[in-house]
């Protein structure tokens, strides 16, 4: 798999890779922006291959157990080459349709952004507005989690066997 970008990224577990490594509604694990560079940041995926893209599911960073560093605003884009120029704004995402920095973090409530049915290679979340006014932290934005439901694509379920027993992950 190709792994996720971002404009920047706070230090060592904090990349982009975080926001698409399959582990949603976990305190401490987000892709969080270097302080100041909150206005403009980007997180982008390469999907692989050209797919139709209906919806982004996110779920916001967790740090003790409250919503943390969310953006202002979010603008979903995307584009089939990746490259300058070639991204297509598909969807703004609202104030109020971003949950408020430091309000309890709820694991029951799903945030699902529809988008028109849309043929993308890369999919890229923009934050021109950088953090929400009043945050605990200001100048910081963090995401945790981004997956892109794809219709008609059937889970993988993959077995790991050790020492420690046997896990499996979807």
């Amino acid at each position: 798999p190709v792994l996720p970008t971002a404009s920047s990224q706070w230090g060592p577990g904090y990349g982009a890779a975080q926001g698409a490594d399959g582990v949603a509604d976990v305190n401490g694990n987000y892709w969080q922006t270097v302080q100041g560079s909150d206005k403009d940041a980007w997180w982008q995926q390469d999907l692989g291959q050209v797919v139709t893209v209906q919806a982004v599911k996110v779920a916001w960073a967790r740090w003790e157990e409250k919503v943390h560093c969310p953006p202002a605003s979010a603008v979903i884009q995307i584009s089939l080459t990746g490259t300058e120029g070639s991204w297509k704004e598909v969807r703004k995402i609202a104030p109020h349709e971003i949950p408020r920095d430091g309000e309890p973090y709820d694991d029951q409530r799903e945030w699902r952004y529809a988008i028109p049915p849309s043929a993308a290679r890369y999919l890229r979340l923009l934050f021109p507005d950088g953090a929400q006014p009043r945050a605990r932290y200001p100048g910081y934005l963090c995401l945790g989690e981004v997956e892109v439901p794809l219709p008609g694509a059937q889970p993988r379920i993959v077995s790991l066997e050790g020492g420690f027993g046997k896990a499996e992950m979807n």
